[in-house]
C-alpha cells in the first residue's frame, strides 16, 4: 500500500525535529494559512511517464459493452453526418496498413467513408490489398496514380473522393480508437454549428505499446502558433476545406498544419474532445519516432506560419527554437512604447492590490509591468520578450517565467483548480525537465498569469478597473485575468522572458486568507465549476508537471 505523501513528510519531520517541534511547525503553518495538503510537485522525478500513462490507460479503458452501446446510440442520433477519412498511400507496410484500415472499419459510428489515393506505389501486393478493400466495402473509395506526386498531391486527390459533410486526415499506418467517430458525432449533436473538432492523441510503437500521450488544451491560438498541437484526430467541415482550396502545394510534411491555419482564419467554431482518439505510429524514419527525421516538415511549417500572418497583415519573424519542431513567433514591438515597471515594495499582507493600483495610477507608461518582491532579470531581453506577444491582435496580458534559486520553475502561468483554487503550472519542476510536448518551453495561452511578472497595457488595466482589492494577495491577479478573459482577451505566458527569485522572496510568500479565498470562489464559482480550458481534464490537479491523473 502506498503511503500518502503528507504522511511521509510527517514521518520525516518527526525523525528530524521531534514531536514538539513538528507540532509547533504544523500549528504555525495552520495559523499563517500556509498549510498545504501536498508539497510535492514533480511526479516525473521518480516515475516513468510512459508507465504513468499506461496506468492512466488501464484506469480509463472502455468498459465491456461500451462499444456496443455506442453502436446502438449511433443510430439514434438525430444528426448523423458522413465523415470522410482521407488517407494518402505510398508503399505502406501492409501489416500496419491493414491495422489502420481495421481501426476505421471497427468504428462504433458506422456513418463514414474511407478515401484512398495510392500515390504511385507500383507494388502488386499494395494494389491487390487496396482493390480488395474497395471491392468489399462500398464505403471505401480508391484512386490510383501511376506516378508519385508527393503527399500533398495524394492528400488532395484522396480528398477529392470525399462526399461526407466532414473530412478527417489520417496517416497510412496510424490508428483510430473504436469510439473516435462516435465521440465526434456525439459532440456535433450537442452543437451542430461546430466546424473543427480535434482530440487528444498518443503514439504507438511497432510492438503496439502506447506512450507519449498528448493531453491538449482547448483551442489555444498562441500555442498553435508554436506547433501543430491540434494534429490528429482533427475533423473539419468539408465546406470549409473546399472553401479554402484544400491542400496547397509546397507544404509537404506540414500540409495538415497549413490547412488548419487557413481553416481557423475562416471559423472560430472550434472544439476539443479530451479523449485519446488517435494513435500516431512510431516507425523508423517517421516524425513520430524522431522529430529530426523529416527536417523539411519543419521548414514547411515555418513557411505556413509566415504565410498565415502575412495574410492577416501582421508582421512576424518565425524562428525555430532549440526544441525540434517548436517555433517562436516574434512580433516586432510597434513604435517606442514607454514601459513603467511597478515593483512590489514589500507591502503588508493583503495590501498589495491597493499598493499596485495606486502606483499604476501614478505611472506614466503606456504599458505596465508588475513585479513581485525580490525578482531580478535572468536575461537582458526580458522586457522585449514580454512586449512581443502583446503585439498580436487579441492578446492583452503576458506573464513571464520565474525561476527559484535552485533552478526550478516557480511560475509558469496559472491553472484553475490546480492544488486548490488556482495554482502555478510547473511550480517546483526543474527548468530542464523532460515533459511530453514541452509545455514549459513554448508560448502558451492561460486562464491567468501571476502578478509577480505581468505585463498589461495601461489602457486595459484602467478598462478592467485595476486589481480587485477584495481578492487579497493570493487571488487578485487571477481575478484580474479572468475579467480580461470574460471580454475575450487572450492571456499569454512566455518562457522567453525569465526572472529569478531570491530566497527571501520565496520565504516571505504570504499564505491564503480564507475570507479572500471565499470571495474569489463566490465571484467565479461558475468558472471554477468547469475544467480550466487551457489545461486538460485528464491531467493531474495534484502535481504541476502536466502528468496524467492516475490516483483519483
Amino acid at each position: 500500500m502506498k503511503i500518502p505523501y503528507p504522511f511521509v513528510r510527517l514521518k520525516e519531520s518527526l525523525a528530524q525535529d521531534g514531536l514538539h517541534t513538528t507540532v509547533q511547525k504544523i500549528l504555525h503553518r495552520v495559523k499563517a494559512g500556509k498549510f498545504r495538503v501536498r508539497e510535492r510537485y514533480f511526479q516525473g522525478a521518480d516515475r516513468d511517464p510512459d508507465k504513468v500513462y499506461r496506468l492512466w490507460r488501464e484506469k480509463n479503458a472502455l468498459a465491456a459493452g461500451d462499444i456496443e452501446k455506442m453502436k446502438e446510440a449511433s443510430h439514434k442520433l438525430s444528426y448523423r453526418p458522413i465523415m470522410s477519412i482521407v488517407i494518402p498511400v505510398y508503399k505502406p507496410d501492409l501489416h500496419f496498413f491493414r491495422r489502420a484500415v481495421e481501426s476505421v472499419r471497427g468504428q462504433a459510428y458506422p456513418f463514414w467513408e474511407l478515401c484512398f489515393c495510392d500515390d504511385g506505389s507500383r507494388d502488386a501486393a499494395v494494389g491487390r490489398t487496396l482493390r480488395d478493400l474497395a471491392g468489399n466495402d462500398a464505403r471505401i473509395k480508391l484512386r490510383v496514380e501511376t506516378k508519385n506526386g508527393g503527399i500533398v498531391s495524394a492528400s488532395q486527390k484522396a480528398a477529392g473522393l470525399a462526399r461526407g459533410e466532414f473530412i478527417a486526415f489520417m496517416d497510412q499506418d496510424d490508428l483510430l480508437s473504436q469510439d473516435a467517430l462516435f465521440r465526434v458525432a456525439e459532440l456535433l449533436n450537442r452543437d451542430p454549428s461546430l466546424d473543427l473538432i480535434y482530440s487528444d492523441n498518443d503514439k504507438v510503437d511497432l510492438s503496439e505499446t502506447h506512450g507519449e500521450v498528448y493531453f491538449k488544451p482547448d483551442y489555444s491560438p498562441d500555442e498553435f502558433f508554436c506547433h501543430n498541437y491540434i494534429g490528429h484526430l482533427s475533423v473539419l467541415r468539408k465546406k470549409i476545406f473546399d472553401g479554402i482550396g484544400g491542400f496547397l502545394p509546397g507544404f509537404d510534411g506540414a500540409q495538415d498544419f497549413e490547412v488548419l491555419l487557413r481553416a481557423v482564419e475562416r471559423t472560430d467554431r472550434v472544439a476539443h474532445l479530451p479523449y485519446v482518439l488517435y494513435s500516431w505510429r512510431k516507425t523508423p524514419g517517421s516524425t513520430a519516432s524522431s522529430p529530426a527525421a523529416k527536417r523539411y516538415a519543419y521548414e514547411s511549417g515555418k513557411r505556413a506560419l509566415e504565410e498565415f500572418f502575412r495574410r492577416k497583415g501582421e508582421e512576424v519573424r518565425v524562428e525555430e527554437t532549440d526544441e525540434q519542431g517548436l517555433y517562436r513567433c516574434r512580433f516586432p514591438v510597434k513604435g517606442d512604447p514607454k514601459v513603467s515597471v511597478i515593483r512590489s515594495p514589500g507591502a503588508a499582507s493583503g495590501e498589495r492590490a491597493r499598493t499596485f493600483n495606486r502606483m499604476a495610477r501614478e505611472a506614466a507608461g503606456d504599458h505596465l509591468i508588475f513585479l513581485g518582491e525580490g525578482l531580478s532579470p535572468a536575461r537582458p531581453d526580458w522586457v522585449e520578450s514580454l512586449l512581443e506577444p502583446l503585439q498580436r491582435n487579441g492578446v492583452g496580458i503576458v506573464g513571464a517565467k520565474i525561476l527559484g534559486q535552485g533552478g526550478a520553475i516557480r511560475e509558469g502561468g496559472k491553472v484553475l483548480g490546480l492544488q486548490g483554487q488556482v495554482g502555478a503550472a510547473f511550480r517546483g519542476v526543474p527548468e530542464n525537465a523532460l515533459i511530453y510536448n514541452q509545455p514549459h518551453r513554448l508560448i502558451r495561452n492561460c486562464s491567468a498569469v501571476s502578478w509577480d511578472a505581468m505585463l498589461v497595457s495601461k489602457e486595459l488595466f484602467e478598462r478592467l478597473g485595476g486589481f480587485d482589492e477584495d481578492m487579497g494577495d493570493d487571488y487578485a491577479d487571477a481575478d484580474f485575468c479572468l475579467r480580461a478573459r470574460r471580454l475575450g482577451i487572450w492571456i499569454v505566458w512566455t518562457p522567453f522572458s525569465v526572472l529569478r527569485s531570491s530566497k527571501a522572496a520565496e520565504r516571505n510568500a504570504h499564505g491564503a486568507d480564507p475570507a479572500r479565498a471565499n470571495n474569489f470562489r463566490e465571484k467565479w464559482k461558475d468558472v471554477l465549476a468547469r475544467p480550466d480550458p487551457f489545461y486538460n481534464v485528464n491531467l493531474s490537479l495534484r502535481y504541476t508537471d502536466f502528468s496524467p491523473e492516475v490516483e483519483g
